[in-house]
């Protein structure tokens, strides 16, 4: 037995939100607020503390048990998988949603609503409870009897064609968000739905094995759903919803109009695009940590075009579009690439994996010198290669001295075009094609490349 005298509740004192900021700008050297708090395109703020709830939220709806469904969406449902999956922000889905759902309560006495969820983990829970309690307190509002049930989907829009298999990851995460968040029923996506969505084709048997695979290990052997309501109380579950619920709240009292309503979609969707394309937003295999040995013909076992554009008011706009159509522009057996390392293995060697790293994006296979200070050894290694396109990779004051050299050497040794690794904008060099560095557009870099040589 636990001696009942024994409490440790009052045992530490109260901490207020400024003394834990206080504390930890002096670990960050930053402003915490600045640099700890999530403001995503989702138009909501994650903290990364909540010391106080703003309100509890009581979910008189939330469900005694999740089912698996493995049905498409019926036409008489509030379909927001097109919302989601066109680029809106949560605040701009769950409008469009009571939008419909307060024209359907007039009438119906069932509605049924379909959401997509993406690996945004807690964001994502937060939504489901704020379009359960905002529904509610229609329902209530209407003085009717009404039923309404939540079926969540994992989100495409985030799926890739390259490295498919993280894709795994992603549908587990989103899923385990909608369990928890209160979703009657949930699906799960194969790891190459996006592949049969492009290509017209159905997904492997594999992939359908363990899209029900995941959702049978998360509620039949995680448990995940045997708690009712398991969010319920935490601070920053509670905090999150009822922000999102004031907002959604806010923007439903406006007038909505449909045309306006499809180019905000596409305006966050291009923030999205954005960060992608700056590397602030990373996506495993796409943007960042490329393998370039894949591609569609490898993973798939056959070539196939995908094309996002269309006249539909709520296309398909997947995160890693413009990054995975851009990898399919490129000739990689015309298109080699060489390290030129002008100093020790030591010092370059970050600066070195992060040049490869970068042009693995488009597929290239980056083949690395062996590091030595001699320019005349480095220029010999490239000729030897066989490549078509280098990198020189130095340290900043080795830049000062040698950069210039280097390049009208790589020059005069055939490279077509010449990057270096760094940012050397003060330098006033000629002939180099582009510096790569940390912070840059990513995308438009690469883009000229490719442009260069289909040019």
């Amino acid at each position: 037995m636990l001696d009942q005298t024994v409490s440790i509740g009052n045992t530490f004192e109260n901490v207020t939100y400024q003394q834990w900021k206080d504390s930890v700008e002096k670990i960050i050297n930053s402003d915490a607020d600045e640099k700890l708090i999530y403001k995503s395109v989702e138009e909501i703020e994650i903290k990364p503390l909540e010391l106080e709830s703003v309100k509890t939220i009581e979910l008189l709806t939330y469900p005694d048990e999740v089912n698996i469904v493995s049905h498409g969406i019926a036409s008489s449902s509030i379909d927001l998988t097109k919302i989601h999956n066109a680029g809106a922000s949560i605040i701009q889905e769950l409008t469009f949603a009571i939008n419909e759902f307060s024209k359907k309560i007039k009438s119906e006495t069932f509605i049924q609503i379909d959401l997509s969820c993406d690996s945004l983990y807690f964001a994502n829970i937060a939504k489901l409870r704020a379009l359960r309690f905002i529904c509610e307190r229609l329902v209530e509002e209407s003085a009717k009897s009404i039923e309404f049930k939540i079926t969540a989907h994992n989100s495409l829009r985030e799926q890739t064609l390259f490295d498919p298999w993280v894709n795994m990851l992603r549908s587990t995460a989103s899923s385990m968000a909608a369990i928890i968040g209160g979703a009657n029923s949930v699906s799960s996506f194969s790891y190459d739905q996006l592949f049969a969505t492009a290509s017209g084709k159905k997904t492997t048997e594999l992939g359908r094995r363990q899209a029900d695979n995941i959702l049978k290990i998360l509620l039949e052997e995680s448990h995940l759903s045997r708690v009712k309501d398991p969010t319920k109380g935490s601070y920053s579950i509670d905090n999150l919803t009822w922000q999102i619920v004031n907002k959604v709240w806010e923007s439903f009292q406006k007038d909505f109009d449909a045309t306006q309503f499809a180019k905000n979609v596409e305006a966050v969707a291009n923030k999205r695009y954005e960060l992608v394309q700056k590397r602030k937003w990373t996506i495993t295999g796409v943007n960042n940590f490329a393998n370039p040995q894949e591609t569609l013909l490898s993973i798939y076992k056959e070539n196939f075009s995908f094309e996002q554009n269309s006249t539909e008011s709520f296309p398909l706009r997947t995160i890693a579009y413009e990054f995975e159509k851009l990898r399919t522009q490129v000739d990689i057996e015309k298109n080699k690439m060489h390290l030129v390392m002008l100093g020790s293995e030591a010092t370059l060697s970050a600066r070195a994996n992060f040049s490869k790293n970068y042009f693995e994006l488009l597929g290239l296979t980056v083949n690395q010198a062996s590091a030595s200070g001699d320019i005349e050894d480095q220029v010999s290694q490239f000729k030897s290669c066989g490549a078509d396109h280098a990198i020189i990779c130095a340290t900043d004051e080795d830049y000062k001295d040698n950069a210039q050299i280097v390049i009208d050497e790589l020059k005069v040794a055939g490279a077509k075009t010449i990057y270096l690794a760094g940012k050397v904008d003060d330098l006033r060099l000629t002939r180099l094609t582009d510096s790569i560095y940390m912070g840059q557009n990513v995308f438009n870099v690469l883009s000229s490349f490719v442009k260069e040589v289909q040019s």
